[in-house]
């Protein structure tokens, strides 16, 4: 892997943890009782 490669691959893993953080945020307004749904949460984990 060139350290271009090695550069792209961290900065597109930064954007995934953004857009999971902010996933997380907006489930959590849909969904007061958030941290109950399981489904969710295995889906949170897959992106995290």
């Amino acid at each position: 892997m060139t350290e271009k490669d090695r550069q792209r691959m961290e900065s597109l893993e930064a954007k995934i943890h953004a857009l999971s953080k902010e996933m997380n945020e907006l489930k959590q307004k849909s969904y007061p009782n958030f941290e109950q749904l399981e489904t969710d949460k295995s889906l949170v984990q897959t992106y995290n």
